[in-house]
């Protein structure tokens, strides 16, 4: 089966290996730089998994991130940070990929996640 996965990431390097690791693996991949203005695209797409940076998101604020948690009960939510981060993680969250990210085996590790 397919798995759609909507990725929300400001480092335009990383949505790009992100992108291309996971297209490699057959995944559907949306990528975009920020949450503000961009629920519409999540609530088209209804995405199976969702990976967002929490710094790229914290920008939009605290009502907007707190939509972003609400969308747990219909996908899975990786959340990404430094190492160290993972201890903050909202309890929503069902999944954590530190950075730095590498792209060594990196749909296979975003994927066993999700399964």
């Amino acid at each position: 089966m397919v798995k759609r996965v909507f990725y929300i990431e400001k480092e335009k390097f990383l949505r790009s290996m992100f992108e291309l690791a996971l297209r490699a693996k057959k995944a559907e991949v949306y990528t975009v730089e920020t949450l503000e203005d961009n629920f519409y695209l999540i609530e088209d797409l209804k995405p199976e998994v969702i990976i967002f940076d929490l710094e790229s998101c914290q920008s939009a604020g605290p009502e907007a991130m707190e939509k972003l948690l609400s969308y747990s009960k219909t996908s899975h939510l990786v959340q990404t940070g430094v190492v160290g981060s993972e201890n903050t993680v909202d309890p929503r969250v069902k999944s954590f990929l530190a950075k730095p990210i590498v792209a060594h085996n990196l749909a296979e590790r975003v994927l066993s996640l999700i399964d």
